[in-house]
C-alpha cells in the first residue's frame, strides 16, 4: 500500500503545466494541499478515488474547496500526485502522469510541510 500527498491546480486550466515545478507547488503558489496523506495501492486510484462523486458526494467537501480558494473538486489534469514513499512529484495529464520531480525526502513531513533550506539549499 502506498501513501500519496494530492494537490490541486490552484488556477485549472486542465491542460499540462510544462513549466512546473517543486518550489511552485512546495510554496502553495501554483497548487494547494488537499490531503497530505492518504494511501492506495498504486497512485492510478487516486485519479479515482479524488472524483467528487467518490469524496464528496454530497457536498462534504465544498467548505475544504471554498477555504482553500480552489474552483474543482474532481481530480484533473494538471493536479499533482506526491509519492510520500519516493519523493517523487507526479502531475496528472490527459492520459496518465508526467513526473514533475523527486524532492529530497529527508526534507519533507507528514503534513505535506518542506524545510525550504534542506530542499532547494541556502538563498
Amino acid at each position: 500500500m502506498g501513501k500519496y500527498a494530492v494537490y490541486y491546480r490552484r488556477d485549472p486550466v486542465f491542460s499540462l503545466d510544462e513549466h512546473l515545478n517543486v518550489q511552485d507547488i512546495f510554496m502553495q503558489r501554483t497548487h494547494a494541499l488537499i490531503l497530505p496523506a492518504v494511501e492506495a495501492k498504486h497512485k492510478d486510484l487516486i485519479f479515482h478515488m479524488m472524483q467528487g462523486e467518490i469524496w464528496s458526494p454530497n457536498g462534504e467537501a465544498r467548505e475544504l474547496i471554498a477555504n482553500l480558494g480552489l474552483k474543482h473538486t474532481s481530480m484533473s489534469v494538471g493536479d499533482v500526485v506526491l509519492d510520500l514513499q519516493t519523493g517523487i512529484f507526479h502531475q496528472i495529464d490527459m492520459a496518465g502522469f508526467k513526473v514533475v520531480s523527486k524532492i529530497r525526502w529527508d526534507s519533507y513531513d507528514k503534513w505535506g510541510k518542506a524545510d525550504l533550506t534542506r530542499v532547494f539549499g541556502e538563498s
